[in-house]
């Protein structure tokens, strides 16, 4: 999973692979504002054909989150 959520990560926020690790936060990418939020929940939900709820949007702060976030949609 941490791979697919990578490539939704460098795409949205323009970066290279290696700047994005399993534990990679927010505040570790300076490119992660707000407006790049909303890109990568729609991102998110479009990959994996998940629908967040807004709890989920907002709490999803570091790759950790996504992935549990993910995890109770993927079935």
């Amino acid at each position: 999973m941490f791979e697919k959520i990578n490539e939704v990560l460098c795409d949205v926020f323009d970066i290279e692979a290696g700047q994005v690790t399993p534990t990679t936060t927010k505040g570790d990418l300076e490119e992660w504002d707000s407006m790049k939020q909303l890109e990568l929940i729609t991102a998110l939900e479009q990959k994996f054909s998940v629908k967040l709820t807004m709890d989920e949007m907002i709490s999803i702060d570091s790759v950790p989150k996504i992935i549990e976030a993910l995890e109770k949609r993927i079935k």
